[in-house]
Order: C-alpha cells, then sequence, then structure tokens
C-alpha cells in the first residue's frame, strides 16, 4: 500500500512515495516519553495479556498476507474457526479482541525516518512492551520509497501526525474533567456532612460519656481528613490535566497552521499543474483531501480539549 506526499527542494517539487508495510519490530527501537502519556484506558494487566495472547496467535500469521483488510479478516475467521483436540476453540473472544487490537484500526502504526521510528499509534503498548521485554510487535511501517521531479515554484514537506494519539487523548480529557468535577462535588459535600455531624456531636455533649465523645469525634475527624486528602489529589489532578490540556492545544494550533500552509501550497500547484497528466494531478487532489480530511478531525479534537478546558475551569476545589 502506498501514498504520495509533496515537497520542495530548490525549485523543484518532488513527489514522494509513501509505502505502508505490516512488520514484527523491536519495541526497544522506539523511544517514549512517558510523562506525556495518559493512562486512563491502558492498564498494565491489559498490556501482559495482549502480549500472551499474541505470542500464542502469532505462529498463525507469520507466512500469511496481511496488508489488505480482506486478508486480515479471513485471518481472524480462521484464528476463530481452530479447534483444539478436545474440540475447544484455540482462542476465546478476549484473546480475538487482542488481535483486533494489534491488526484493527486499533494497530501500531509508525514512520520511517532518518533517526528511527516516529509513532503515528500505539505508543502506550510499545512503552509496555519495553517494560515487559516483548521483542517484536506487529506494526504498520509507512516508509519513503522514490520521488520524480517537476519543475513548479511552492511546495511543502509535510509532516506525517500522531493525529490517532491526538484524538484518543483529548477524548480522554473530555471524559476524564467530566468525572473530576463530579468527585469533587462529592468530596465537599461529604467535607460538609462531616462538619455537620461534628457539630450535632458538639451539641450532644451532655447526653454522652467523655470516652464516647472522644471516640466518636476522632473517627469523624479521621474520616474528614481522608476525603481532604481524596480532594487534594483531586486539586492536584486538575492542575496536571490543565497543563496537559494547554500542552495539547498548542500543539494542535501547531499541526493546523502546518496542515492548511500545505494544503495552500497544494492548492497553487494543482492550478499550476492543471496540464500535467491525470495521474499526477490525481496524486495532488489525493493528497489534498487527505489534508482536508485530516482537519476536520483536528476540529473535533480542538472541540473535546475545549469541553475539557471549560469543564476543568468550572471545577472549584
Amino acid at each position: 500500500m502506498s501514498s504520495s506526499t509533496f515537497e520542495q527542494s530548490g525549485d523543484q517539487t518532488l513527489v514522494r512515495e509513501w509505502r505502508t508495510q505490516l512488520r514484527w519490530v523491536d519495541p526497544g527501537e522506539f523511544r517514549i516519553d512517558e510523562s506525556e502519556l495518559q493512562w486512563e484506558r491502558l492498564t498494565r494487566s491489559d498490556s501482559q495479556r495482549s502480549f500472551d495472547a499474541l505470542a500464542r496467535i502469532a505462529p498463525h500469521l507469520r507466512e500469511r498476507p496481511l496488508e489488505s483488510d480482506p486478508d486480515r479478516k479471513q485471518a481472524r475467521e480462521e484464528l476463530a474457526n481452530l479447534r483444539s483436540d478436545d474440540g475447544e476453540p484455540e482462542f476465546d473472544d478476549a484473546d480475538l479482541r487482542f488481535y483486533d487490537l494489534y491488526f484493527g484500526e486499533s494497530r501500531i502504526v509508525v514512520d520511517r525516518v532518518e533517526d528511527g521510528y516516529s509513532i503515528t499509534n500505539g505508543r502506550h503498548r510499545l512503552l509496555m512492551a519495553q517494560k515487559e521485554g516483548i521483542r517484536a510487535l506487529p506494526m504498520w511501517v509507512n516508509e519513503r520509497t522514490g520521488s520524480s521531479g517537476s519543475n513548479a515554484a511552492g511546495g511543502e514537506s509535510m509532516s506525517r501526525m500522531e493525529l490517532s494519539e491526538l484524538q484518543d487523548e483529548a477524548k480522554e480529557q473530555k471524559e476524564r474533567a467530566e468525572g473530576l468535577e463530579n468527585e469533587a462535588t462529592e468530596h465537599k459535600e461529604q467535607i460538609s456532612e462531616l462538619e455537620k455531624n461534628v457539630r450535632e456531636l458538639k451539641a450532644m455533649m451532655s447526653e454522652m460519656s467523655s470516652d464516647q465523645i472522644r471516640q466518636a469525634e476522632s473517627s469523624l475527624e479521621e474520616a474528614k481528613r481522608d476525603v481532604e486528602k481524596k480532594l487534594e489529589e483531586n486539586r492536584e489532578e486538575k492542575q496536571r490535566l490543565e497543563t496537559r490540556n494547554t500542552d495539547l492545544r498548542e500543539k494542535l494550533t501547531d499541526v493546523n497552521s502546518d496542515r492548511r500552509r500545505a494544503t495552500t501550497r497544494l492548492g497553487v500547484m494543482q492550478a499550476t499543474f492543471s496540464k500535467a497528466s491525470d495521474a499526477f494531478k490525481g496524486q495532488i487532489k489525493e493528497s489534498i483531501d487527505s489534508l482536508n480530511d485530516e482537519l476536520r478531525q483536528l476540529a473535533d479534537v480542538e472541540e473535546d480539549l475545549i469541553a475539557a478546558k471549560q469543564r476543568l475551569d468550572s471545577i472549584d476545589i
């Protein structure tokens, strides 16, 4: 599978071919900053189960083509139909879900660049694989191949964007901001109720022994400290989410600007090469359509990030 991008080199506009291939790559080849990752969905136990399932599935996949959707669908059906000697399925529903995780829409996608790899999707799994000592994971690797040139002014190198990761994190931010607001509200209500109970206890002091009073008051104060600690954790999480939200929105602004500039340059190229071959014009149109689609998806990401920020701003802790 291949696609095209366009770059300017001097007064030459180059058509760069990107070829995508399924490969099993050592996760240790990737540099990943764990501090930038959000861990709302993937847990260590989930990762371990996925690696275990993949180890059992892999021998059935190594020698077969999986580049196309029909190939991957057929492989999945064959895995689902495999039976052990006693007639039990070799792979249960959970195993097949892990197959989908690595060979479906959420598969790991990376770009081969000069100094290694740029990760488009799958950072969490790659990092966990590094920690678990996994030596190979299946991933779709995008590589530049040949190029052809045409005399034209304009054109811009278009970096490939980590769109899927950005979409996922924006959604997680929105969902977590909503959950945090509910938790903070609940904890504040609990504190108010405990303070009320302490006041009522003190009003009843004449009817209780001193030991009873001390025990009841100590229990209420301890419960209040526990809730206050949770509220402080909410406050710290809110600060982390706000910082990350700012970083993501700044990144989104940069990526949006890059995409819009590239779209404008390609529009100029489209007009300049109006008499070029249909194949060449088709490549330009395909790239413009792809960029416009990314811009629409980025607009959805921006909407989620703005919603998350508004929610965080409304939380009074």
